[in-house]
């Protein structure tokens, strides 16, 4: 998680979010605020091949968690927590985290294709030279879709 996000920030709503991914009142949800993105790919990576991993961020966070599971197996269940959420508002996941936990109970896993660049892994978009610097001063001039996480 995100330890900038809405959800991370607000004891209620991570309380709410940790019922609601909880399987039954048996199974146990461990939070992991990140400090890095190169924490959140070791965390994912150490994970077990098929365990869960419920990532509440936006695109770099879930991109350095399916780094993680390329090399696991862990499953990424993405929760939007960032400024753009590209990649949940793609695969259709509610733009509220609260909201797409407790719908997730209702999906199953699906592979996604990852891109390797150089030891880099993306998982919407990569963006070189040119393109990048363009994309850079577009993110400072536009203003930022924040969901409701």
């Amino acid at each position: 998680m995100h330890p900038r996000s809405r959800v991370a920030r607000n004891a209620a709503r991570l309380d709410a979010l940790v019922a609601a991914l909880a399987a039954s009142p048996t199974e146990t949800v461990t939070v992991h605020r990140s400090r890095s993105l190169a924490d959140v790919t070791a965390y994912v990576a150490a994970c077990a091949a098929d365990d869960v991993v419920a990532v509440v961020g936006g695109d770099g966070m879930l991109g350095a968690a399916f780094a993680g599971a390329a090399r696991s197996g862990a499953v990424i269940l993405p929760l939007p927590g960032g400024s753009g959420n590209d990649l949940c508002r793609h695969l259709r996941i509610p733009s509220d985290a609260l909201t797409a936990a407790r719908a997730a109970r209702a999906w199953s896993p699906s592979p996604i294709d990852l891109l390797d660049v150089g030891g880099r892994t993306c998982v919407t978009a990569l963006l070189l030279g040119y393109l990048q610097r363009v994309s850079d001063r577009g993110a400072r001039l536009r203003p930022r879709h924040r969901g409701s996480t």
